[in-house]
């Protein structure tokens, strides 16, 4: 691959680049003109070293996110800002970091840390005391600073002070609570206001959208190439030119906030829209599809977060066949697929059998008024829609048990085996049934051309994911894939073109073939 050429202006270089442009006259002429104190200060002065982007910006922001690719010096300046707070008054400052070991090896002990042992980034008697057993960094001046993970959110509820930093934030597994309880804590008063740093290589979270929509926040990107000088030649050669023209690559080197449904298997384009005010078609099955979790807080025994009970309520009607435009031959489909509800809980088992027994008495499709998210309690007449046929629920350790109690409750409970596949798999096996437009969902009354709200986590997961990692969650591309693959499965569903039938053609039903099949002339004109 061709190497990009990155050109960079006069004002894109730190104070020290443009120095090492002057002549070597002017460079002794500046070194001499400066005291013993001002060149060890001047060795660790950060506004010397730093290029533009790597400063703090000015103005009066609250929050300011450098999103830069790897290789920036994004740490470097989020611990040159950090210091500079720290030392200007006596505060309370908040490390946060993804674990308490990347807070100790990158913000404070790393080669862009407080305590880096090689380069000396700060000035020894301005370094901080480190006490691990605290979780404390302490400054000559009383300035402290304690260290939070994204582990732990909730430990950020005793904080109260008037400066963070956050690093890697698009690492955490926990970046909306993580950023709900610092922003509680930035309360106290000082001579300015407070102030959040945030360093990050970008991951497509709704969060830092928001982050950097919010009016008080400044954005500042970045990409490897702008630190070329500070890092090994090989690296680029040998590494990020491999990336360049890919997705991987706009997001790790040139700190691209990617749309997560760009990666996604399934696209929002593929759903069809059953426009609002049309009376819902007659249903000839409603399935319930259940990927359970029913712990009161169900927690991953990986990444300790917790995982809701997800739901999908599908109707299955039929549409007249088509003819394809252009073409001879026929698609035939034997029903469509509507959403008529989804949901996502945190529940108990008994709560979750509660919530069963009373899906399982809802109608659907009521002829006089359709109900799309119909009200629990609300009295069924006979003829008024269809109640669910089928309660399709996965069958591992959390589904095997609820499907024997709604077994002993005589309802049709139906046990899913995913086999061997994994989610993307899963996904894959499927897709093309919403590709081919059989998957409908309905308008909403108030934004048009658009679904119904409740819709929407069901959509962010479907079009999300690109395998195992690349949600938060994903509980609703479970119980989704499930109940496609059991209509695929039962021929419920099916996409296929059949060619016109040649009437002479062999056939075995034997009441279509032909009587008398007419002699052809082989000496005919």
């Amino acid at each position: 691959m061709v190497r990009p050429r990155i050109v960079r202006k006069w004002s894109d270089l730190s104070r020290a680049e443009q120095l090492s442009f002057a002549s070597p006259e002017e460079r002794a002429q500046f070194f001499n003109s400066l005291s013993k104190e001002q060149l060890e200060d001047l060795t660790y002065d950060w506004t010397f070293w730093g290029r533009p982007k790597q400063l703090p910006p000015p103005g009066d922001w609250g929050t300011w996110m450098l999103r830069a690719g790897r290789g920036f010096g994004k740490t470097r300046s989020g611990m040159g800002g950090t210091q500079q707070r720290a030392m200007e008054e006596r505060r309370w400052i908040a490390l946060v970091a993804r674990t308490p070991a990347d807070a100790r090896d990158y913000m404070i002990e790393g080669p862009g840390g407080f305590l880096d042992a090689v380069r000396h980034n700060v000035k020894p008697s301005d370094r901080p005391a480190f006490e691990p057993s605290k979780r404390r960094l302490t400054w000559p001046n009383g300035s402290w600073a304690t260290i939070f993970s994204d582990e732990e959110p909730d430990q950020l509820r005793g904080f109260s002070g008037d400066t963070a930093w956050l690093d890697e934030f698009g690492k955490f597994r926990n970046p909306e609570r993580c950023w709900d309880m610092l922003r509680f804590g930035m309360r106290e008063c000082s001579k300015d206001k407070p102030r959040i740093i945030i360093t990050t290589t970008p991951r497509p979270l709704p969060v830092i959208r928001m982050i950097e929509a919010m009016p008080s926040t400044v954005t500042v990107t970045g990409s490897s190439y702008e630190n070329e000088s500070n890092l090994d030649p090989a690296w680029f050669t040998d590494v990020v030119l491999q990336y360049e023209g890919t997705t991987l690559g706009r997001q790790e080197i040139y700190a691209d906030l990617l749309d997560p449904e760009d990666s996604g298997i399934i696209k929002r384009s593929w759903f069809k829209l059953w426009p609002a005010n049309k009376p819902l078609p007659r249903f000839e099955q409603v399935i319930i599809s259940l990927d359970t979790a029913f712990t009161e807080r169900t927690m991953d025994k990986d990444s300790r977060e917790p995982d809701p009970t997800a739901c999908g309520v599908y109707g299955l009607f039929t549409q007249d066949k088509y003819r394809v435009p252009g073409d001879r031959s026929t698609s035939r489909q034997k029903y469509q697929v509507m959403v008529l509800d989804c949901w996502d809980e945190f529940l108990g088992f008994p709560d979750l059998i509660e919530r069963v027994r009373k899906e399982m008495k809802v109608a659907y499709g009521e002829v006089d008024a359709p109900v799309v998210r119909p009200l629990y309690g609300s009295p069924l007449v006979r003829g008024q829609g269809r109640r669910p046929d089928l309660l399709l629920i996965e069958d591992k350790g959390s589904g095997i048990s609820l499907r024997q109690q709604m077994e002993r409750e005589s309802v049709p409970a139906y046990a899913y085996n995913p086999g061997r596949l994994d989610k993307l798999q899963r996904l894959h096996l499927i897709s093309h049934v919403v590709k081919a437009g059989l998957v409908w969902l309905v308008e909403s009354e108030t934004q048009h051309k658009k679904p119904k709200t409740w819709t929407e986590p069901l959509l962010e997961q479907l079009c999300s994911f690109a395998g195992e990692g690349s949600i938060k969650h994903d509980d609703h591309v479970d119980q989704f894939t499930q109940a496609i693959r059991v209509m695929l499965d039962k021929h419920l569903v099916a996409v296929f073109e059949e060619p016109e039938r040649d009437p002479y053609a062999a056939d075995d039903r034997p009441w279509a073939r032909p009587l008398i099949k007419p002699a052809v002339n082989p000496y005919a004109a």
